[in-house]
């Protein structure tokens, strides 16, 4: 076999294999931060697990000479790469601790494997590292399309186990594959780039692409606007954000670095940074459909440029380098916790509401890379093969045994091939998420009766720090509700996975999704799940001068012909009663100008009866759903113009660390109607579709504290008129 002919082969096997292990490195990178997340959100401030984010710093470790040789090593990378896969099975772990101690090991191993993949001597193993980074990123976010958002081996057992077994394949096969570098002629670059901007500019970068692209519904919640005209939606919509990568991928062959500093060169890197910083600023100013397409140009700015930056990271030293890009990678994911949870973090008063100082960071570090290195000149012969460019590492150009130069373009194919078909799988699990029927109801028959939750979910965390949606998803369904109100679900960041609630749990439950407002508003996040359409609504951030930014919403949904204002909001922390007071008095005008029938599902953190409590009922001319219980702390249920018919109150479980409390209604059939005043706790004297299922157990006085969920509170109790069901 002629030496083209070899390279082109193993190129082709080692492109299998560094995507494997690609699509491994991410699930570590972006499953750290979210590992780490649970122990601060346990005590509303910083704990001291964050230390464990050193292990990303890992890199440093090549500049001593046995870690080095190590990790140069082939049988050294190899082990690395099996102890990497290995620790997958940290997600296994008895305890939350010892998952962070484990993971935190894999994430540290991880990155200083990429290390020895990144600077191997062999420019094919090089090359195949870092398309293998590239497509294991693209197959990491096509894999997500059919988890509903979710990073498969850290949500679901059976697919790490898959992942671990493709893993240790992989690595053993990229042993056997792992070039001669004998065959490989790299040309030697004397005059380096400045390494720490370098290190700034891919860092930069690896944040930017995890950031907005690492999960396909982020680009459209970010732009999300109320009903009707909400923009894109993540289904199907999502699925172009890949094509845009895709098409990213492909342009990047034409943004080679060129072998001198031209004014044509610098005016046409200039004028595609400037098209990428445009397209960053329409996704962060402007909605719906502008901002959409903005989110799109973006990603295929990031991804066209992504292998000339890797091109100046593997000319410069490995540890230094790659460490101070991780660095800065890290802090820009500590920038985005202080720019939400500013609130419980020293300093953040300055931070608050600030992503566009880290956008600017950003943009301004990607740039300054971008020009500020000349390439040296190459032969003329290597020119007169490969253009009037030449590239070290993403775009290589080789001499085979038989002394034949073998340019880019012979083996392109490969990573075109890959591109493709990753794309095509992604496209396929959209395709399988489609389900007409999902949403249909039968219509309701008079008397019109619904039965509305609200719930605080913790991101998806359970109180043991485990991922809880599925189970949120269970307990949603036991309860029978129509509508739920949801608090803390906006995951759409590093730190808390970049996963999509609304994604998940709507096509999970086969409900109508209200997100918002918008994941780049910097709140908490509030959102409605409705079985019944949504026909209008509008998103609020509430007057928050001081304390945490409080969102709320309010949604008009047709049900069954009858329209119904539902209210979802997470008001501020209790420490800011300025807050608490504009926020109420904000929510009462908000439901006192409502001509419709009114539901309120408040996180209200004051007490029963209190300011705050009064205004929302008095002001907002709303009642409360059971104005006799005062052993209420955050949840509350208020309503106007409907008949209420039941009230329970669930205790948390493990789930979340926070209650579920629902309740039932019914629309009047006419003006004249009159609210139920009596209560009871025997189901007996309420119509059939108006009692609660009795898998919760039957009424509980005082506090519930199993591990299970029970009616709790002494609770269900029921609603009737005097006489009659």
């Amino acid at each position: 076999m002629s030496g083209q002919a070899s390279i082109k082969t193993n190129f082709g096997r080692c492109l299998i294999s560094e995507t494997v292990l690609g699509y491994i490195f991410w699930t570590f990178l972006q499953g750290i931060s979210p590992t780490i997340w649970l122990y601060p959100l346990e005590v509303l401030g910083i704990s001291g697990y964050e230390a464990f984010a050193v292990c990303l710093f890992s890199p440093v470790l090549v500049g001593i000479g046995p870690i080095r040789r190590l990790v140069f090593s082939a049988n050294g990378l190899t082990v690395l790469r099996i102890l990497m896969i290995l620790a997958l099975t940290s997600y296994e772990a008895p305890t939350t601790l010892s998952r962070l101690i484990a993971f935190s090991i894999g994430t540290g191993i991880a990155m200083l494997a990429s290390v020895g993949s990144f600077y191997a001597k062999s420019t094919v193993d090089r090359s195949a590292a870092f398309w293998g980074k590239v497509l294991g990123f693209l197959a990491l976010h096509a894999s997500r399309v059919y988890f509903k958002s979710l990073i498969p081996a850290l949500a679901y057992t059976s697919a790490r186990n898959v992942v671990i077994a493709l893993g240790v394949i992989a690595a053993i096969d990229r042993r056997l594959t792992i070039t001669d570098p004998s065959v490989d002629e790299t040309i030697k670059h004397t005059r380096k780039p400045f390494w720490p901007l370098v290190s700034l500019g891919y860092g930069s970068l690896m944040y930017l692409i995890h950031w907005i692209f690492s999960e396909a519904s982020l680009v459209t919640r970010w732009g999300v606007r109320p009903y009707p005209d909400h923009g894109p939606q993540p289904y199907p919509w999502g699925a172009l954000v890949l094509v845009a990568l895709t098409v990213g991928v492909l342009l990047s062959a034409k943004f080679t670095p060129v072998t001198s500093i031209s004014l044509s060169w610098l005016g046409i890197a200039l004028l595609w940074w400037i098209i990428g910083c445009a397209a960053f600023t329409g996704l962060y100013l402007t909605y719906t459909n502008v901002a959409f397409t903005a989110g799109l140009l973006l990603g295929v700015y990031a991804f066209s440029i992504w292998p000339y930056l890797f091109d100046l990271l593997t000319l410069c030293p490995p540890a230094r380098t790659y460490g101070l890009s991780l660095v800065t990678y890290l802090c820009f994911v500590l920038y985005t916790v202080w720019t939400i949870a500013f609130n419980f973090v020293p300093g953040g008063e300055y931070t608050r509401e600030t992503y566009h100082y880290k956008i600017i960071a950003i943009l301004s570090c990607i740039g300054l890379t971008l020009i500020h290195y000349r390439y040296p000149q190459a032969s003329s012969s290597i020119l007169s093969k490969s253009g009037n460019s030449y590239s070290h590492t993403a775009f290589p150009s080789l001499t085979g045994s038989d002394g034949k130069r073998s340019p880019w373009v012979s083996f392109s194919k490969d990573v075109h091939k890959g591109l493709i078909l990753i794309l095509i799988i992604s496209l396929i699990g959209f395709g399988a998420r489609y389900n007409p029927t999902a949403y249909e109801r039968p219509a309701l028959k008079e008397p019109k009766r619904f039965t509305a939750m609200i719930w605080n979910i913790r991101y998806g965390f359970d109180n043991n720090g485990w991922q809880s949606f599925d189970r949120i998803v269970d307990m949603i369904n036991n309860t029978e509700s129509d509508f739920v109100g949801l608090m803390e679900c906006d995951c759409a960041r590093p730190f808390v996975g970049n996963n999509d609630l609304g994604v998940f749990l709507g096509e999970k439950l086969g409900m109508y999704v209200d997100y918002g407002p918008a994941t780049r508003d910097h709140t908490w996040g509030s959102m409605l799940l409705s079985k019944y359409p949504i026909v209008n609504s509008e998103h609020f951030l509430l007057p928050s001068p001081k304390g945490e930014l409080a969102p709320a919403l309010r949604s008009t949904v047709n049900i069954s012909g009858e329209l119904v204002d539902i209210v979802v909001t997470h008001m501020g922390n209790d420490i800011d009663d300025l807050d608490r007071k504009l926020q109420a008095e904000k929510l009462a005008q908000v439901m006192n100008e409502s001509k419709l029938p009114v539901i309120f599902l408040g996180y209200v953190t004051s007490a029963p009866y209190s300011r705050d409590y009064h205004q929302l009922t008095r002001s907002g001319r709303m009642k409360d759903i059971d104005s006799t219980d005062n052993d209420r702390w955050c949840l509350y249920i208020f309503y106007r113009d409907l008949i209420r018919l039941g009230y329970a109150r669930i205790s948390r479980g493990i789930i979340s660390d926070t209650e579920v409390q629902t309740a039932k209604f019914e629309i009047p059939s006419s003006a004249n109607y009159k609210d139920n005043t009596e209560v009871t706790h025997d189901r007996n004297l309420v119509p059939a579709d108006a009692r609660y299922p009795t898998r919760f157990g039957e009424v509980f006085h005082g506090h519930y504290s199993g591990r299970d969920h029970h009616y709790h509170m002494s609770t269900p109790k029921y609603f009737y008129k005097r006489g009659g069901k």
